[in-house]
């Protein structure tokens, strides 16, 4: 393929598409390698934590204060991100409603709703 039929395709300019077909080594997109964090060393101590507490969750403040009692020095952002994917999905719990079917009273008027939210009529 012609180096203008690359450049039409990608939208950029001639000079570009020579440049990195040059280059052997571009600079190449992909996944970054995990950052080094001031909680790394608490990370072990952490994920026992969260497994002893199963199925409650420990609050987010309470285990700073935890590792904070241990030299850590960071924020609570950091915890908070590290122990979202860690925590328990909460479980949809069904609501179970007693009493009269739901309606919006306007003055005078109230409009009622059945069971499946349609408008039955206006009194």
């Amino acid at each position: 393929m012609a180096i203008r039929d690359i450049a039409r395709q990608l939208g950029c300019l001639r000079n570009t598409v020579k440049r990195y077909l040059k280059e052997a080594n571009a600079a190449r997109w992909g996944p970054q390698a995990a950052r080094l964090t001031k909680l790394n060393p608490y990370q072990g101590y952490l994920l026992e934590r969260v497994q002893a507490a199963r199925p409650k969750p420990i609050p987010a403040a309470v285990l700073l204060r935890e590792i904070e009692d241990l030299g850590y020095d960071g924020g609570v952002t950091q915890l908070k991100a590290f122990l979202e994917p860690h925590r328990q999905a909460k479980a949809d719990d069904a609501v179970v409603r007693f009493g009269a079917p739901p309606r919006a009273i306007l003055g005078k008027r109230a409009l009622y709703h059945t069971d499946n939210d349609l408008l039955v009529g206006l009194v």
